[in-house]
This record gives C-alpha cells, sequence and structure tokens, in this order.
C-alpha cells in the first residue's frame, strides 16, 4: 500500500492534467478510505506515520485542482486531515504536518472546506500549533493562512479563537517573527557591499521573504480578530494591554523601514490591521494606546494617503488617521503638518467616494476641537471651497456624503464667528455656498411630499444641517477702502455712507 500510494504521488506531483484526471477518477475517495484504514491499522505508529505521509502527500498534489475539494468535503477528507494533524502532532512527524498544513493552506479558499474546518471545533488546536511550531516558518505561515482565511469570512471562527489565551499566544508567534524579521533587516544591513555568491544571497532573500509572508499571515489573523469586541475584551481583562501595545509597536515599527515596491502586502495588511485596534481606542475609555505611540503611527501612515496607486490602502490609511483624530492632540499634530493637510483637500477631488468620505470624517474631527480648527481656518481658505464641491457633486443622491460635507463647513462656518477670529471667507466662496445650500434645500422640501417614513427620517437630518449652516453661514461683507480702518459693512449703500461721513473720499 505504501508502495503504490507513493508512486500516485510521484507521477501527479507536478501535471496538472494528470491531477485533474486522478480527481475525476475518485483518487480523493480512494485516499480519503485510505486514512481510515491506516488510522485502524496495527500499533505500529511508525509504519502508519510513514503510510500517512504518502497519502497526504498525495492529497496535497491533487488539492492543486478545484474538482477536488467538493470530493475532500464529501468524503470527509477535511475532518481526518485534522484528526490525523491533532493524533500525530510531533517533531518526529514533521513531514506530515507539512504535507497536511498545505492541503489545509489549499482547500481553506473553498467555502464548504472552510465550514468542515471550522465544524471540527478544533480552530483552538491549529492556533496552538501556531506556537508549538514557531520555528517551522512554512508550517505557521500554512496554518495562520488557514486561520486568516477563516477569520474573514466567518463569525464562527472567530469566536472559536477569540479567548485570551489563544490571542496571547497568536501575538507571541507574531513577535517572535517580527524579531527574526528585524534581523534579516540589521543582517542586510551589515552585509551591504560583501560579495555573496548568487546561490547564497538567493537563499537569504528567500528565507526573508518567508518570514515577511508569515507576518503578513498573522498580521491579517489579529486583524480578523480584533473586529470581535471579545478580542479585546478578553486581552483587557487579562492584564495582557501591554502585550497588544508591543505587537503595534513592532507591526508601526517593521512598517516604517518597509518600501511599497517590495512589500505592499505587508503594508497593506498592517495599516488595515492598525484600523481595526485603534477603533477601540477612544478617549472616552481607558487608554488603550499611549500618545507616543499614536503620533509614530500618524507619521508611519500619513505618506500611503497620497503616495500608492493602491486604492484599498488609501482607504485603510484614511481610515487609520480618522480613528487617530479622535484625540484632540492628535489634531494638533494633523494641522502642523501642512503637507499632509494639502493632501486632505487634495484627496476631496478624488472620484472613489469612501476614499473622500473618510478623508471628511478627519477635517470634522479635527474641526470639533478649538485650536485646531482655528488653525485649520487660518492656513487652508481652499478647504471651505473644496468641501462646497463635494456638497454640491453629492446633493440628494448622496444624502450620506451630502450630510458629511455640510457637517464639517457647518463646523468650519461657527469658526469664523468666535471672539477674536482672524480670518473669514471671500465674497465668492459664502454667495456660491448660499446658492448650493439653498437649492439643496428646496430639492429636499420637493420629495418630502413622496417620502416614505424611513426617508423622511433621512431628508429630516440633512434638511437640519442644511438650516443651520444657513443660519451660520458668515454673511458677505463690504470692507472699507482704507487699510487703516477695517471697518465692513453689510451692503454697499452703508460702505459708501460710511466713505462720505469719515474718509471723505478714500483712493
Amino acid at each position: 500500500m505504501n508502495f503504490t500510494i507513493g508512486s500516485i504521488k510521484c507521477f501527479t506531483q507536478e501535471r496538472n492534467e494528470i491531477q485533474r484526471e486522478a480527481v475525476k477518477h475518485g483518487y480523493v475517495i480512494i485516499l480519503g478510505k485510505s486514512i481510515d484504514k491506516v488510522l485502524g491499522f496495527g500499533k505500529n505508529d511508525s509504519k502508519r506515520s510513514q503510510m500517512l505521509v504518502q497519502i497526504t502527500g498525495t492529497l496535497r498534489n491533487l488539492a492543486n485542482d478545484d474538482d477536488s475539494y467538493s470530493r475532500m468535503c464529501k468524503s470527509k477528507v477535511v475532518q481526518k486531515l485534522i484528526q490525523v494533524l491533532e493524533k500525530y502532532n510531533s517533531p518526529t512527524n514533521k513531514e506530515l504536518m507539512q504535507n497536511i498544513s498545505r492541503v489545509l493552506s489549499k482547500v481553506s479558499l473553498d467555502s464548504e472546506c472552510s465550514k468542515a474546518i471550522i465544524a471540527t471545533g478544533k480552530l483552538r488546536f491549529l492556533a496552538d500549533l501556531l506556537c508549538d511550531w514557531q520555528h517551522q516558518t512554512l508550517f505557521v505561515q500554512r496554518i495562520a493562512f488557514v486561520l486568516a482565511n477563516l477569520t474573514t469570512y466567518f463569525d464562527e471562527a472567530r469566536e472559536q479563537i477569540g479567548t485570551a489565551d489563544q490571542v496571547k499566544k497568536i501575538i507571541a508567534v507574531s513577535l517572535y517573527f517580527f524579531e527574526t524579521d528585524q534581523q534579516f533587516y540589521e543582517d542586510e544591513l551589515r552585509n551591504q557591499g560583501r560579495d555573496f555568491s548568487p546561490r547564497t544571497a538567493d537563499k537569504i532573500a528567500n528565507q526573508a521573504r518567508v518570514v515577511e509572508d508569515t507576518l503578513v499571515k498573522l498580521i491579517r489573523l489579529v486583524a480578523n480578530l480584533s473586529t470581535e469586541e471579545q478580542f479585546i475584551e478578553s486581552i483587557t481583562q487579562s492584564g495582557e494591554r501591554e502585550m497588544l501595545n508591543e505587537f503595534l509597536t513592532w507591526m508601526v515599527s517593521t512598517l516604517q523601514r518597509k518600501k511599497i515596491g517590495k512589500s505592499e502586502e505587508f503594508i497593506l495588511n498592517s495599516v488595515s490591521c492598525a484600523t481595526n485596534l485603534l477603533f477601540y481606542d477612544t478617549p472616552s475609555k481607558e487608554v488603550m494606546f499611549d500618545e507616543d505611540l499614536r503620533i509614530k503611527i500618524f507619521k508611519a501612515v500619513k505618506m500611503y494617503v497620497l503616495e500608492t496607486t493602491n486604492e484599498e490602502l488609501q482607504i485603510e490609511a484614511v481610515r487609520v488617521l480618522s480613528n487617530l483624530s479622535r484625540h484632540a492632540r492628535l489634531c494638533e499634530e494633523f494641522v502642523t503638518d501642512r503637507q499632509f493637510i494639502e493632501a486632505l483637500i487634495l484627496i476631496l477631488d478624488h472620484t472613489l467616494r469612501e476614499l473622500v468620505f473618510y478623508t471628511i470624517g478627519i477635517i470634522i474631527n479635527m474641526t470639533m476641537h478649538d485650536s485646531p480648527r482655528a488653525k485649520l481656518c487660518q492656513q487652508q481658505p481652499l478647504l471651505v471651497s473644496k468641501l462646497t464641491d463635494v456638497l454640491k457633486d453629492a446633493n440628494i443622491e448622496d444624502m450620506d456624503l451630502a450630510k458629511v460635507a455640510g457637517k464639517a463647513l457647518h463646523n468650519l462656518a461657527v469658526c469664523t464667528k468666535q471672539e477674536g477670529a482672524t480670518f473669514s471667507w471671500s465674497s465668492e466662496q459664502i454667495k456660491r455656498l448660499d446658492e448650493i445650500v439653498t437649492n439643496l434645500g428646496e430639492e429636499l422640501d420637493s420629495i418630502m411630499d413622496v417620502a416614505n417614513e424611513e426617508e423622511l427620517e433621512e431628508i429630516k437630518g440633512i434638511r437640519d444641517l442644511v438650516n443651520a449652516l444657513i443660519n451660520d453661514m458668515p454673511e458677505n461683507t463690504f470692507d472699507c477702502p482704507d487699510a487703516k480702518c477695517g471697518r465692513k459693512f453689510k451692503n454697499q449703500g452703508e460702505l459708501d455712507k460710511h466713505v462720505q461721513r469719515r474718509h471723505g473720499s478714500v483712493k
């Protein structure tokens, strides 16, 4: 049996057409039955392990064909593989463990196979394997890939893993790989100028790539788990907040030295993970992360707002910044970075709606605090015009976007009326915005008669905002032409009377 299956493994190793034919002729089902036979065969674990190596190696080959997935589910091969994984979890069975990890990593891309893995109830066991086998990088990479795939799409998967003990183990393994990645980076710096053979140079580069790829899977897993509130609660309640801080600190430090051309997937997953973790870091809650770490995150992420063609990365970057902007101290940091603010204003012209929406969210948060709001008004007169453009384009077709644009404009309008304000909107800005909000108000009124109850609630919310904006918008003024005077008047007639009375004539 061992030699027969070994032969099948050899001739199905490379050619896709042979793998496809083997799947069509029921080899997956035969191999599934063979696992049952082997597990019930004799008492010699060593021989059983050798036969299982051949079976799982063959299944690894056949898993290259997508049609094998349904057959693996039907014959319960997925469940049997996890049973073998659990029974033969030992360093002496390294090849067997590696084979199974490769099969599971492939089938975890299939929805039905994913459900079968989850149904075993063994996800905590798989998470334990990350820790037990952390020095076997490829094994960790594949198991992390499986868990990341499952936790992306299935609530039950996140619930099975999301306990304090499991999460701590996953973070501990991640920290080990962050340190390993850092070591490769330091070695690369030390070895600059050394003349390695091409073979040695390729080997070192490949080892570094494998470590980075493993980190990508682990970071993605942590990001998925952190979409569940119980993830954060399990960490904070177990007194392991510092461990979470250490994870985020390492991730951000690593992110700062990675280059988009070589490590785009790492950067995207790291920024996405930071987004999820920072969601819980609100001013109203107990402090999750300290101010220095927040500023470090801002400096690491802000460049990806514009300096990439990856729109998914841009969106994740503005989501991170949106979460950070809930903190007044970070808003102060934002407004002192003129290039960053100019980048936000440029984004308001972007055609990607989600990117514009989150960017306006950052602006709203900045305008919630007196000092950053005043600095924003003073430094960026163009901001009002750009927000007005967004409001005009959104109109009633996109009420959510119109609402956030109107909210940002209202916050800026209120700022101009504060005592001691040294800035004002131009007459052109006021006139144009007045026309747009008036037209918007009229359109809202026209559809209220035909709107249902749910739609009326939405319309009322934006109509109230339009009314507030009309009431609080700066009024156009007529300035005295004498620069030393500085008086302002509501209309031309009052200005003319003032000039005649006080200045006689002004050149």
